[in-house]
């Protein structure tokens, strides 16, 4: 059900969008990646159009998409979030709780059934991420937001700020940092502050991309 909240800043969007062109969005993120907290985060604090999609209709714009098609149009005029997390940690959070992603990717030409399944599970990480670091090559506004940012109040007033001047979002003068998230029911941040590996040669790679 529709929150009151996610009615009126829609309809403000809206009308913003009108005057302001370019304040549309998109996130992707593999499943477990924090992207219902981040689309709440963004939803709830600017007034911003996110595109959504799902696997019956708007696929390409669908946020667990590992290889979306977008157009020329669509990279110009949208800013391209994606949302990065450590492969051990992401795996953690399948054991944890794999949502439907073992459905999900077999859609997408992989056949993932199991967590133990790990080589194939390194692969798909891997692959998801590999399509953004070249397709950010192409387009300044692709976005990596790295799961780090989002664990604490001050790094995520530091995002805030980032994306408010680089992008002329127009938000609320107060930052609301979402408690609960729609669609997790057990989200909880202490689960991400975790011992994670030594840095992996792709996690550098992206974070190297990452300038705020």
């Amino acid at each position: 059900m529709i929150q009151y909240y996610q009615f009126k800043n829609r309809a403000i969007s809206k009308l913003v969008s009108i005057f302001k062109k370019n304040n549309n969005v998109l996130i992707y993120g593999p499943q477990r990646s924090f992207t219902n907290f981040f689309h709440q985060y963004l939803e709830r604090n600017f007034f911003v159009n996110i595109k959504k999609g799902t696997v019956f209709k708007n696929l390409d714009h669908y946020k667990h998409n590992p290889k979306p098609d977008l157009d020329k149009k669509t990279l110009n005029n949208s800013v391209i979030f994606i949302l990065y997390k450590d492969l051990d940690l992401w795996i953690k959070s399948l054991e944890r709780n794999p949502m439907d992603f073992f459905e999900i990717n077999k859609l997408f030409n992989y056949n993932i059934s199991s967590t133990k399944e790990v080589e194939k599970i390194k692969q798909y990480h891997k692959n998801f991420y590999n399509f953004w670091i070249k397709e950010k090559k192409i387009s300044s506004r692709v976005e990596f937001v790295d799961y780090q940012e989002m664990l604490d109040e001050g790094s995520i007033h530091r995002f805030s700020k980032y994306i408010k001047l680089k992008y002329k979002f127009l938000s609320y003068k107060k930052i609301y940092i979402p408690k609960k998230v729609r669609f997790s029911d057990n989200f909880n941040k202490q689960n991400y502050k975790i011992f994670v590996k030594e840095a992996s040669s792709l996690s550098k790679q992206i974070r190297s991309l990452i300038k705020r």
